[in-house]
């Protein structure tokens, strides 16, 4: 079996599954302990670096698993059911286990779409845990908006430029920069969003919405697919669904 057809890979299975249950110890027996808590992603984080080290070749792929279990963390601080925190961690835990092995595919054959797949999927969600979990918290605590602006810069910047550098072989000064106008750009609408009448998921979604687009469209200029049928289709996109979400959504009294 060739590394670009693995689907199975028992050590990135047994990361997922300590990943994943390091989680569910946490939101069991200290999610309410702010030392424990950060205690936890510490260990989580050291974990997921060396596995991207031993793994995948590169602690950078640490990234998102990173950013995943500080954001899951947070938004499972506000859910109450036992029963929706398993299914969060259970989805947390596929979600790792997916980049994990995207990466390790990625760093053995470079062009592996099915790879690069993989870890688009668990980037797009660590993205959108994140943007929700700040909003979380800003909705349910007393935190100055400049905290949002920069928790949305510092992980759609650094999320964006591991991927770039993934596909846009030879430009690093370039992944920066696009990374760095990506992370720009949402962190302006992150802080126009802290006026609208909605709670922190329909938030998230609609950051996202804006971040998929933009990321596209950096996506396929490293990959020389940019065109002018390309960027009508996402706006459109864009459009649609952002209407529908706004239309489907429960808008909150401005106090």
């Amino acid at each position: 079996m060739t590394n670009k057809s693995v689907i199975v890979h028992v050590p990135i299975g047994v990361y997922a599954v300590v990943y994943a249950l390091g989680l569910l110890a946490v939101v069991r027996f200290a999610l309410s302990d702010v030392m424990y808590v950060s205690i936890a992603v510490a260990a989580l984080a050291v974990l997921s670096a060396l596995a991207g080290r031993m793994i995948a070749r590169h602690f950078f792929f640490a990234i998102v698993p990173v950013t995943l279990s500080i954001a899951s963390l947070t938004l499972l601080f506000f859910i109450d059911s036992p029963r929706q925190q398993d299914v969060l961690i259970a989805l947390v835990g596929v979600l790792v286990y997916g980049v994990m092995l995207g990466s390790y595919r990625l760093s053995r054959q470079p062009r592996d779409a099915v790879a690069r797949g993989m870890v688009i999927a668990g980037a797009t969600t660590a993205v959108f845990f994140a943007y929700a979990a700040v909003f979380a918290v800003y909705l349910n605590f007393v935190i100055p908006a400049w905290v949002i602006g920069v928790c949305v810069f510092v992980v759609t910047t650094i999320i964006s430029w591991q991927y770039f550098v993934m596909i846009a072989h030879g430009r690093f000064v370039q992944t920066i920069v696009y990374a760095v106008a990506l992370g720009s750009v949402l962190t302006e609408a992150a802080l126009s969003a802290v006026a609208w009448p909605f709670g922190y998921l329909t938030t998230g979604v609609v950051l996202l919405m804006i971040y998929y687009i933009l990321w596209d469209l950096a996506q396929s200029f490293f990959l020389d697919r940019l065109s002018k049928t390309r960027l009508v289709v996402n706006v459109i996109f864009f459009l649609g669904m952002a209407t529908m979400v706004l239309v489907s959504a429960q808008w909150l009294p401005v106090v």
